[in-house]
């Protein structure tokens, strides 16, 4: 029988979202922010109260201060 994202229990879920968080971490250190963007939002999904959610805004801030510098707004 296949295992469904309903089926998992809530330490395999909040396991799965810290491995994301983590590795969203880690991309946002390299600058990679569309993949800390992807990981950020898998943690969420996972968990609607993860720390991940504050890290998600912080990089859309930070990409939208950045867009505004580019085209002299």
């Amino acid at each position: 029988m296949p295992t469904t994202a309903d089926n998992r229990t809530d330490d395999s879920r909040l396991a799965e979202e810290r491995h994301h968080y983590e590795l969203g971490n880690e991309c946002y250190r390299r600058g990679d922010w569309k993949a800390a963007i992807q990981h950020y939002m898998e943690a969420c999904e996972r968990n609607s109260q993860s720390p991940a959610r504050e890290k998600l805004d912080m990089v859309y801030r930070i990409l939208n201060f950045y867009n505004k510098d580019i085209y002299g707004q």
